[in-house]
């Protein structure tokens, strides 16, 4: 009875055994087969990941370049099929040729221009190389207008007020996007104004003591513009375009070649102040003004909101109209 004991204890202690072993080769295959699965996975992560990289691009200096594989593709795009996101700036819907101000990826331009923003905007004119376009954004003005300014200028035609821009100081103008009061002097070219394009908020533009004989165009395309000053130039005929400036309150445009004023000029019903001070305005031109059925005279009655007319310093011989 005793061995017959002894040989049923010795059997379960090898069924236990052989058990233990049957567990033990189970749960090492199936970490195996975990082993492999994760190996597995990462080898399609790592297959779908150098895909992705292969349509995005490469990243250089922290900016994504998106590229195009098709040269066919690449050549008809204009814009050479090229995007280039700088990681901490925000791209927006600018216009044309606007790249956001940013010390490193744009930085300001050492001119009068950012020198202005920074003193305005962080108290000193030395730490424009800081300047961002959040601090471009504020500027409704780079200079301060006051009387003594405006008289000392009408005696002194080199005088130049603190925040003027000369042509050296016009990179990156288009991204003070909210200037509202604008003085320009020393331009010889009309294309140098072209960033004024950019600035739909402008309200004054003062084009002073220039050597220009045209203007662009898309002036009259600024519909805010309620002041515009084009003295002192070699203009010798105003464009039609002004005519569509339907805010403007102010014209002056004395100092000039002019020898007549386009007919469009009588379209600016919320005009207040018209100076005309050329010299080059003949009898010829506009002595009909004044005639029982004067085209000027009658152009400038549609003026409804005008408070002041400046005709001086020409050779006309006509009477003041009443």
């Amino acid at each position: 009875m005793v061995t017959l004991l002894s040989a049923d204890l010795g059997k379960g202690d090898n069924m236990q055994y052989i058990e233990r072993f049957i567990m033990g080769v189970i749960v090492g295959f199936m970490i195996l087969l975990l082993l492999v699965a994760i190996g597995i996975f990462g080898v399609i992560y790592f297959v779908l990941k150098s895909e992705a990289v292969a349509d995005t691009g490469d990243t250089i200096d922290g900016a994504k370049v998106i590229t195009t594989s098709d040269d066919e593709e690449f050549a008809d795009n204009s814009a050479g099929a090229i995007e280039v996101l700088a990681s901490d700036v925000q791209i927006t819907d600018e216009p044309s040729g606007y790249v956001p101000i940013h010390p490193e990826t744009n930085p300001a331009k050492d001119n009068v221009l950012s020198r202005c923003v920074a003193k305005l905007i962080l108290n000193d004119e030395e730490q424009f190389i800081y300047l961002t376009q959040e601090h471009f954004d504020q500027v409704t003005s780079l200079t301060t207008e006051s009387i003594e300014s405006f008289q000392a200028r009408a005696f002194d035609t080199s005088f130049i007020g603190e925040g003027w821009l000369s042509s050296a100081d016009l990179d990156q103008l288009e991204n003070l996007a909210n200037l509202e009061v604008l003085y320009i002097y020393g331009i010889d070219d009309i294309d140098e104004l072209k960033p004024l394009r950019s600035l739909c908020k402008l309200e004054k533009l003062h084009l002073i003591n220039n050597d220009l004989d045209d203007i662009p165009d898309f002036l009259g395309e600024l519909e805010n513009l309620s002041w515009l000053e084009l003295t002192n130039n070699n203009l010798d005929i105003l464009p039609d375009k002004v005519g569509e400036l339907s805010n403007l309150k102010m014209l002056y445009v004395s100092g000039n070649n002019l020898t007549t004023i386009p007919e469009s000029v009588w379209n600016l019903t919320e005009l207040t102040h018209l100076l005309i001070d050329e010299e080059g305005l003949k009898n010829a031109t506009i002595d009909k003004l004044y005639k029982p059925t004067p085209l000027w005279r009658k152009g400038v009655e549609q003026l409804r909101s005008l408070e002041s007319l400046y005709i001086s310093n020409n050779t006309l011989t006509v009477s003041v109209i009443h």
